[in-house]
C-alpha cells in the first residue's frame, strides 16, 4: 500500500491534516482548516501518522497476501 493510498484509508480529517502539513502549512493554518484549536494540531497530526503507520504494518502482514 502506498502512502497515497494508506491517507485515502485514513478519516477525512487525519487525512487532510496530513496533506495540508505536507503541503507546508504551518499549525496555525492546519487549524483554521480544520476549524480546531491551535493546540490540538500536533496530539492529531502524532495520531494521524500512527493511525497511518497502523494501516501500513496490518497490511503488510496480511497472511497469503502475494502482492509486493
Amino acid at each position: 500500500m502506498t502512502g497515497r493510498d494508506e491517507l485515502s484509508a485514513l478519516p477525512e480529517t487525519y487525512a487532510l491534516a496530513l496533506r495540508l502539513q505536507a503541503e507546508g502549512l504551518d499549525d496555525a493554518a492546519i487549524a483554521r482548516v480544520l476549524q480546531i484549536e491551535v493546540k490540538s494540531v500536533e496530539p492529531l497530526l502524532m495520531l494521524a501518522r500512527s493511525k497511518q503507520a497502523g494501516l501500513g504494518q496490518r497490511l503488510e502482514s496480511t497472511p497469503g497476501d502475494t502482492t509486493d
